[in-house]
């Protein structure tokens, strides 16, 4: 209609009604684009929102489980720390402590990374959304740390934990497994991740048993050398984070001390 109104308007030299027209036309497709431009932003400022709850709910969580890895690992390190003591220098556990140190030392935990909202985000190209500095910089340094693949990878790997698992008798493995292995922790419980595998414990093991695998830990040639090596590999991870990770240590602290 406006555009055959303008026709008329031009074959009747009509210029102040050509001009009316014009500016209605300019008018109007500006304001369509100030709404389009205006949607777009509010679509984005929502999937902004959205993005960063999500991804500061994991970050949190993300912070918990961080904490909650070097609490545990602390737990194994000085559980190797025990069994070294007795057979590299003679501070003698009694036969039982010595066999339930030696299988925590063996002990490895694996957690499920929370980083299904951070790795949509990369695979859109949108980690801008995030407006959150801080969030956006702990995320960044958060998944790409390997420190819980390395030290999941080296432990699950170790030879200490093969040699145990292949010259202790099942029996006492099992014993051990259900009586002195690692307590059950609600996601974002901090009180329950303390000592939650270095707590006292009775795998009610037949007398002779325990006395028979402590020899065996004494004895065999490999579980001292192959002790030596896991504790050296627990160190090296743990004291990683202490030096060369200090800032995700921190930032990480941050979130956990708001929640």
């Amino acid at each position: 209609m406006l555009l055959r109104r303008m026709t008329e308007h031009i074959k009747n030299q009509n210029w102040l009604a050509i001009f009316i027209d014009f500016v209605i036309v300019v008018v109007g497709v500006f304001i369509g684009i100030q709404v389009a431009n205006w949607n777009d932003d509010r679509l984005e400022n929502k999937l902004s929102e959205d993005f960063t709850q999500r991804l500061r709910e994991d970050i949190i969580e993300e912070a918990w489980d961080f904490q909650y890895m070097i609490e545990y690992y602390t737990d194994v390190q000085q559980n190797a720390e025990r069994v070294l003591a007795d057979l590299e220098d003679g501070v003698k556990l009694n036969d039982i402590e010595l066999v339930i140190a030696a299988y925590r030392a063996s002990q490895i935990n694996i957690i499920t990374r929370r980083r299904a909202t951070y790795d949509e985000l990369v695979s859109i190209g949108k980690i801008d959304l995030i407006k959150d500095k801080l969030l956006r910089k702990t995320a960044t340094g958060v998944y790409d740390f390997p420190f819980y693949e390395s030290i999941y990878t080296s432990g699950y790997e170790s030879k200490y934990r093969e040699i145990f698992r292949m010259h202790i008798n099942s029996k006492v493995q099992e014993a051990l497994s259900l009586k002195c292995g690692d307590r059950n922790v609600n996601a974002l419980d901090y009180q329950g991740i303390v000592d939650s595998i270095d707590y006292p414990c009775n795998p009610e093991i037949d007398e002779d048993l325990v006395k028979d695998t402590a020899e065996t830990i004494r004895t065999h040639e490999l579980f001292l050398p192959y002790l030596r090596l896991r504790l050296a590999q627990l160190q090296a991870s743990i004291n990683s984070v202490k030096y060369y990770y200090p800032e995700i240590t921190e930032n990480l602290k941050k979130f956990r001390d708001v929640n």
